[in-house]
């Protein structure tokens, strides 16, 4: 992954208390199970297939083992290449 897509950001700061972290990032709580959107840019020549499935795998151990909270879904949406 390049970075995080700016443009469709969320202001995460209260949940994650790390400023750094709410770009390209949006959760939301239903039904007390959190449904993560990431919005990333990726380096040209790499599967995205790949980064995709390994992103969905670390987000959703790192945040149910860090906050108890139950991730139903992670959505990825690649929203650009870099060369």
């Amino acid at each position: 992954v390049s970075g995080l897509y700016s443009s469709v950001t969320r202001d995460i700061v209260s949940f994650l208390s790390k400023k750094n972290l709410s770009k390209g990032v949006q959760l939301r709580l239903v039904d007390d199970m959190l449904d993560v959107d990431l919005f990333i840019i990726v380096e040209y020549g790499i599967s995205i297939a790949e980064v995709c499935k390994t992103i969905v795998q670390t987000v959703r151990y790192k945040l149910e083992s860090m906050t108890g909270v139950k991730v139903r879904r992670v959505n990825i949406s690649v929203e650009g290449i870099r060369v």
